[in-house]
Formats: structure tokens, sequence, C-alpha cells
């Protein structure tokens, strides 16, 4: 019985998140427990239509002293920036993203990929987004395709390790995030 109510427990949580108010949310990101501040910011990003003030506590959430809140909290504001109007192949001209961060992440290496040869050789050609997140440190972490092509995933993925760009900023300090980097190949 005691394991049954436990796998309802859980089977009910994405439900309650989904339930609470934005209030109610952003009074979780106060919560001296780590877990319930995540929780938080991860029902945030989820949240259909967020309002644009979701986007200050969130941002906030972004100088946690935990970094999975850090962490939790670059990709939830990319989520609330998507839905309040921010193109997310675009969020460093974000109009919105810049009223609560000092800047967003500017590439200062790029290694371009290496084109595989058999995508070459049977004229395979297209662009590779994926979602990444950027780290305070500025190195690029947490690759994922959004949308490509499986003969040059890998060869996107391996160049964009890769990369290092100079950090997004929150009241000067350095802190993550996530974003959207596309990479092109075209066969000349």
């Amino acid at each position: 019985m005691k394991r049954a109510l436990a796998t309802l427990a859980v089977s009910m949580t994405p439900l309650l998140a989904v339930a609470q108010s934005p209030e109610d949310l952003i009074a979780g990101l106060k919560s001296s427990i780590e877990a319930d501040r995540v929780n938080a910011l991860i029902a945030i990003g989820k949240l259909p239509t967020p309002g644009i003030e979701m986007l200050e506590p969130v941002a906030e959430s972004l100088l946690d002293e935990a970094e999975s809140v850090r962490v939790a909290a670059a990709y939830s504001l990319a989520g609330v920036a998507g839905k309040v109007g921010c193109k997310l192949d675009e969020l460093a001209e974000c109009r919105e993203l810049k009223a609560v961060l000092d800047g967003t992440p500017k590439a200062i290496k790029k290694v371009p990929p290496i084109y595989p040869d058999e995508a070459k050789r049977t004229g395979i050609q297209g662009s590779i987004r994926m979602e990444i997140l950027v780290t305070a440190e500025g190195r690029v972490q947490r690759i994922r395709v959004v949308s490509g092509i499986p003969l040059i995933d890998r060869a996107a993925v391996d160049a964009l390790k890769q990369w290092t760009f100079e950090p997004a900023k929150r009241k000067g300090k350095a802190v993550p995030f996530a974003m959207v980097q596309t990479l092109r190949f075209r066969v000349n």
C-alpha cells in the first residue's frame, strides 16, 4: 500500500507543479530547500503562458548559491523568454532579456565543423540546430540536437564543444545561460 501511495505521489508531482499559480512558483524560489527552488524553476519554464514579470525572479535565481538552481534558472529563463516573444535563435537581441541581464553570451572562439566526407560526397547539406548550456566560465555544456541531419549532427556537436564564450552576466556576475546555436553545412 505504501509503495502504491509513493508511486501515486511521484506520478502526480508534475500535475501539482502545473496546478501551482505563478505567485506560488515565485514563492518556491525563496525556499531554503534547493530541490524546491529547482522544481519551481522547472515548473516556471513549463508554464504555457508565463507573464513577462516572471523573467526577473528567474534571472535572480541565476545568482543562487546552488549550481543545480543556477542551471535550472538558465533553462527556465530561456523557456520563459521564448514564450514572452524572444526568438530562441536570437536571445542576445531580445529586449526583454536585456532588461534582466547585463549581457548574453558572445562567442569568442568558434571552431568550424569538419564536414564528414560521406556527407560531402553525397551532397548532404543543411543546418544543425542545437540547444546548449553556456557555463558561467564560458564553456559549452549539455549539447542537445534540436533539429539536424543524422550524417552531420556529430560533426556539429564536436565543433560546438570546442567553442568558448564570454558568459552571460547578471548584476556584474557571470552566470550560466541556455541558448540555441545553429551550424550550417554547405557543399561548395
